[in-house]
């Protein structure tokens, strides 16, 4: 008997250690809280977006790298570096055909957006065969007018 207090004690003091280090690493979920997906600006563009948009369907928050890939070849760490550069980047909203196919993106541009910024994330998506369509808060006041605008850029006639 005496031959097992040794090792039981052994097994608790790891136990304890072990149970203690999970602990802390699982101290970095406690500051993990909800937020919300869109801004109030963008949900209202959201709403209108979804009644002029028809028959595509309107995605949002969509991260580049759902949609754009790293061309095959070259280097592994090259590639990787490529797709860091753009994979977490967000769009606004991805209008979508009943495919699945991307037929447009659009930006809902305000004062935040610059314009180097953007024509960079514009050249990355044009590089991936997109059309990217930038709407300021006034340019999309009515449906009629937001309408309009995306039958300019999709490539076949949205329902009006």
């Amino acid at each position: 008997m005496s031959d097992l207090i040794f090792p039981t004690i052994v097994v608790v003091v790891v136990l304890v250690i072990l149970s203690a280090a999970v602990g802390k690493n699982r101290d970095w979920m406690k500051t993990i809280r909800a937020k919300p997906m869109m801004t109030p600006r963008e949900v209202a563009f959201f709403n209108l977006l979804k009644g002029v948009a028809a028959p595509l369907h309107v995605c949002p928050q969509v991260a580049m790298g759902a949609i754009l890939a790293v061309a095959k070849g070259g280097e592994g760490k090259q590639r990787h570096a490529t797709r860091n550069r753009f994979a977490q980047k967000m769009i606004d909203f991805v209008l979508i055909d009943d495919s699945g196919a991307v037929r447009l993106i659009i930006e809902l541009d305000d004062r935040t957006h610059g314009a180097a910024k953007d024509a960079s994330r514009d050249a990355m998506t044009a590089r991936g065969g997109y059309q990217t369509l930038r709407v300021r808060g006034g340019d999309a006041r009515t449906a009629q007018a937001l309408r309009a605008r995306i039958s300019e850029s999709v490539t076949f006639a949205v329902a009006g």
